[in-house]
């Protein structure tokens, strides 16, 4: 209707954009406790002072790390600084945690072996970690369609759960990440929520709301998602990236599946021939890519 508000959400739902490989490609994590609330632009535009959060600003440019703030449901005060330092690469995932009096202690820690994918000496995390974008400042699809899904998985593992902000995608809210993988997924209910939950602990995908991972590039996301729908594959572990190499919007990805077998997927990138608005903020209209399936070669043994 003329004046109505666009929301980037149930706009995204009703064109069918699909979901996968719409990750954020992000292989280092600073995940930091600070309860409400955030502006648009959450780590500049919180409780932290402007000083603290400038130098936190720098030190995860640095080591190549993108800065999360997280609390929990209901903002109550913490006792401290929960902090989290986080890799994701294809090969190696692994979450790190440290207790702080405040937020600007983080400062004083050497933070450089993140860069190169090293422990920073915090208290390794056995259990996953589950993100939930509640940013409403930054989008308002955000905070309307996550605070459910944070509720409903509060509700059954308080301990693992925080609320985010930003992490990208938008438009596919409720997104939530699972960690130590960093895996994402989009258009999550609170009932799918905790099926992607579930699936995840026993080491699973919920290809449904799969969005990709992040240590991939988005074509190198869009073959894996492929393959593993043909091949049925929803093992987190079954499947390998060996190497990807792109000519034009042509991507080839050679995967090792855990059988033994290798197999090539071949993608052709598009873009859709009508711009969209792709966040409720959006003054222009923007063209996401899409990803087509071009070829499944047969399995090279070995």
């Amino acid at each position: 209707m003329p004046g109505e508000r666009h929301r980037c959400q149930p706009a995204c739902v009703a064109r069918g954009e699909p979901k996968f490989a719409t990750a954020s490609f992000v292989r280092r994590w600073l995940l930091i406790e600070q309860e409400g609330p955030w502006g648009p632009t959450a780590l500049a535009q919180s409780r932290i002072d402007s000083a603290t959060a400038r130098s936190i600003g720098e030190l995860a440019r640095a080591v190549g790390a993108r800065p999360i703030l997280i609390r929990k449901p209901g903002r109550p005060a913490p006792v401290g600084c929960r902090v989290y330092a986080a890799v994701t690469e294809a090969t190696e995932t692994w979450v790190e945690s440290f207790n702080l009096p405040a937020v600007s202690a983080l400062l004083e820690l050497d933070w450089l072996p993140l860069k190169r994918g090293l422990s920073v000496g915090g208290q390794r995390v056995e259990e996953p970690l589950f993100l939930v974008c509640t940013h409403g400042k930054h989008d308002a699809c955000c905070a309307q369609f996550g605070r459910p899904v944070a509720g409903a998985l509060f509700a059954v593992d308080p301990a693992s759960l925080w609320e985010c902000s930003h992490i990208g995608g938008d438009r596919f809210a409720a997104n939530l990440l699972c960690f130590p993988h960093g895996l994402y997924f989009g258009h999550v209910t609170p009932e799918a929520a905790l099926r992607v939950r579930s699936l995840y602990r026993a080491g699973r995908i919920d290809l449904e709301h799969y969005r990709g991972r992040p240590a991939y590039p988005f074509a190198a996301q869009a073959a894996e998602w492929f393959l593993r729908r043909e091949l049925g594959i929803d093992a987190i572990d079954a499947l390998e990236l060996v190497w990807h190499a792109a000519a034009g919007n042509l991507l080839e990805a050679l995967f090792a599946i855990r059988d033994g077998a290798r197999r090539l997927v071949k993608v052709r990138a598009l873009r859709d021939a009508h711009p969209v608005l792709l966040t409720c903020q959006a003054t222009n209209a923007e063209s996401p890519p899409r990803y087509e399936l071009v070829a499944i070669e047969p399995p090279i043994s070995g």
